[in-house]
């Protein structure tokens, strides 16, 4: 049996809130309940490239109203040049139950994850074997060892955020072939 859901992108309250016009589907948007309109930007200049770079975090909740919000990450050079890019669903990155997520938790989504969202490489764990790196940190290594250790002594940065509510991508940016590359997937 397919269930429909349509959901009226009408502007209501001067375009800062939607109105949810039919649900037949659990779980989802119930008709005539007004959710407020999910749009949060924020920025921070940070050290993406390598250790001088001056480089533009740019993290972003929106459009629409927050359950079905888009969370998108953006590293840029000062010039505009994406360094790394990331796109998902906002509500997956959250605990809380999609009707409740509102503008004030993507607010502080964005803040949490601009304070320590860059850092040295150095300060990645030790190289273990897969298993036992996995075992201790919650995170699977997707570089070859060789690489890992390389980057750990090098002076590189690396980007830390959530892909999900417990899980989490480090990425770096690899100054050779101008390319983000990650260096572990974790999760609980």
């Amino acid at each position: 049996m397919v269930r429909r859901l349509t959901v009226v992108v009408a502007a209501y309250a001067s375009a800062t809130a939607f109105v949810a016009a039919e649900a037949d589907v659990p779980n989802t948007p119930q008709r005539g309940k007004i959710y407020p309109a999910c749009h949060v930007h924020k920025t921070k200049a940070v050290h993406f490239a390598n250790a001088t770079s001056k480089d533009i975090l740019e993290i972003s909740v929106g459009t629409g109203p927050c359950y079905a919000a888009t969370l998108t990450i953006v590293v840029r050079t000062e010039y505009g040049e994406i360094l790394y890019s990331y796109v998902d669903h906002f509500k997956k990155h959250i605990v809380t139950h999609w009707s409740e997520v509102d503008v004030e938790e993507a607010t502080n989504y964005l803040d949490k994850e601009l304070k320590n969202a860059t850092y040295p490489a150095s300060q990645l764990p030790k190289w273990e074997e897969l298993e036992d790196y996995y075992e201790n940190n919650y995170q699977t290594v997707q570089i070859p060892k060789a690489q890992y250790e390389a980057l750990i002594k090098s002076n590189a940065r690396v980007l830390s955020h959530l892909t999900y509510y417990e899980g989490w991508r480090t990425v770096t940016y690899d100054e050779k072939s101008k390319k983000a590359v990650i260096v572990t997937d974790g999760g609980l």
